[in-house]
């Protein structure tokens, strides 16, 4: 009897964990809100593009940070300066490697 109740708890707690996890994953991978924070240019890995598809319903640039990713509205003027930056140094980085393989 105690047996069969301690598996019963062991398999509520093993879908709780994965319906939290399951969660979180989805959350992760879409934007449901914009962020505040504006981190500097030299900071960010890269940055992808979020439209509107299911059930990612916010239009956003999805920030690439070391470790983590933030959320930033694309009609904001620091997001699309962010973006060029990032452009830029991708840019930059293209020409030293062409100018090193000559």
């Amino acid at each position: 009897m105690t047996n069969s109740k301690a598996c019963l708890a062991a398999a509520l707690c093993s879908l709780l964990f994965l319906s939290t996890f399951l969660s979180s994953a989805h959350s992760a991978s879409c934007c449901l809100s914009y962020s505040r924070r504006r981190p500097p240019c030299k900071l960010l890995l890269g940055y992808s593009i979020q439209t509107i598809t299911g059930s990612c319903d916010l239009p956003a640039v999805i920030l690439h940070l070391p470790g983590k990713f933030l959320c930033a509205d694309p009609s904001m003027r620091w997001t699309q300066k962010l973006q060029l930056c990032v452009e830029e140094r991708k840019r930059k980085a293209a020409q030293v490697l062409n100018t090193s393989a000559d």
